[in-house]
């Protein structure tokens, strides 16, 4: 994808700004699933070993790897690993050379088979013989074979964080959480002519640097965001309006009853009608507000 990305955009005699993301790394960092976090990343050092020779060859363009934030604090070694002075590369990275599928790979086979295969399906893809207590907890899980219970008490996270536990029980990997974590990430930048920045950088100065080096001008994105960009009650002043919002980023933006507006998606309903809009709708649960395109207003006109 990332190799067809800059076959396309490179056709353009203006230039281009691409942003390749590998999302699933952060869901399986999530769900403390190692298999997950090692496959993704595998697969986004090989996108990231495109854009540089792209760049190379091109000798205009620069590459920034960053990621967003931490996830899950992973360390390699935790209380379980005997001897860690004198551990050796085989018993950390052994057990691997068995799994086959990560926990949300393992997780979909589970599902789509009868119970009894459990025990030989973690078997044949993990080499791991389930204990009796392992055995209960993947039954328990809340979506192995979910149709006896409550549509709200079905998770498709039960079952992978389930089999994270286990797979992560077999190895020297360690988590600290589930969630986001606090730590400074790491930032690496191609540049063809060695511009790279130096020391740390907030996300504001990391900003800065890329809007310098595009040559756009300093305030640009904030100009940009304010002409395209406005709080609903700026949109449809005037407008009978109400947020209906269902917990999390679940929320949509009704208008004149007619009018619904997802938040985080280009898609609008207008009368039940489906239409596609140009940027996206953001909700800011902090002061309960959309912010879309300025250009919606025509709706109510």
């Amino acid at each position: 994808m990332t190799a067809k990305s800059l076959e396309v955009l490179s056709k353009n005699d203006n230039g281009f700004f691409l942003m390749v993301e590998g999302s699933k790394v952060d869901w399986a960092a999530h769900a403390n699933d190692p298999v997950g976090l090692i496959s993704e990343f595998l697969a986004f050092d090989r996108a990231v070993e495109v854009a540089i020779e792209f760049a190379k060859n091109n000798g205009e363009t620069m590459v920034v790897v960053v990621p967003d934030h931490g996830n899950s604090g992973i360390s390699i070694g935790h209380y379980n690993l005997p001897r860690y002075d004198k551990a050796s590369l085989e018993e950390i990275i052994g057990p691997f050379r068995d799994f086959k599928l990560t926990a949300e790979g393992l997780g979909i086979i589970l599902n789509d088979n009868p119970v009894d295969s459990i025990r030989p399906m973690f078997k044949r893809y993990m080499n791991i013989d389930l204990s009796e207590k392992e055995y209960e907890s993947v039954l328990a899980a809340a979506n192995y074979k979910p149709s006896d219970l409550p549509k709200d008490k079905r998770s498709w996270m039960n079952l992978q964080y389930t089999i994270a536990k286990i797979i992560t029980s077999r190895t020297y990997i360690g988590f600290t959480t589930h969630g986001h974590t606090g730590e400074d990430v790491f930032l690496a930048v191609y540049h063809p002519r060695n511009g790279q920045p130096q020391g740390m950088l907030t996300g504001v100065e990391l900003n800065s640097y890329v809007k310098k080096q595009m040559g756009l001008d300093e305030n640009s994105l904030d100009e940009l965001t304010d002409r395209i960009f406005a709080p609903h009650q700026d949109v449809f002043a005037g407008a009978d309006y109400r947020i209906e919002n269902l917990g999390g980023l679940d929320a949509t933006l009704i208008v004149n009853g007619s009018i619904r507006i997802p938040a985080y998606m280009n898609k609008i309903f207008v009368d039940g009608r489906l239409i596609e809009i140009e940027s996206t709708a953001i909700y800011s649960s902090a002061n309960e507000t959309f912010y879309i395109p300025r250009e919606l207003a025509k709706l109510i006109e």
